[in-house]
């Protein structure tokens, strides 16, 4: 769980660098370094995927896949993408903000499972101790 905290480190970095921009691009390729970063920290934390497959779209994809959840499916895409754009020399600033939301809307909700799997856990560990 201490990665998360630094998960939300890095894209609120993210955010207080693109809010320097001021309208320009100036900050963005920074910020969406870190963007990049927090993304592949929380599919790792979420799949167990090494440094080498959590770069890997095909990988990426089917392991997100296992979820079978919309939301993971989204973020996959989303994670995809962003592999894509980090080959770009230049990011507008608009497209990082929306990536940085993107993260923070999926960080959020990676977190909320993490609860109800936990809580799951216990009441199914409770049940097996009262049989």
């Amino acid at each position: 769980m201490s990665n998360f905290y630094e998960i939300e480190k890095k894209l609120n970095f993210a955010d207080f660098l693109i809010s320097r921009n001021g309208g320009s691009d100036n900050y963005a390729s920074a910020a969406f370094k870190h963007v990049l970063s927090a993304a592949t920290m929380l599919i790792q934390e979420l799949t167990d995927l090494d440094d080498t497959n959590v770069k890997s779209p095909q990988i990426v994809n089917k392991t997100m896949k296992r979820f079978e959840e919309p939301k993971a499916a989204e973020f996959s895409k989303f994670y995809i993408n962003l592999l894509k754009l980090a080959s770009r020399p230049e990011l507008p600033a608009v497209e990082v903000e929306e990536s940085i939301r993107k993260a923070k809307d999926f960080l959020k909700w990676v977190e909320d499972q993490r609860v109800a799997w936990s809580y799951c856990e216990l009441i199914n560990s409770r049940n097996r101790l009262s049989q």
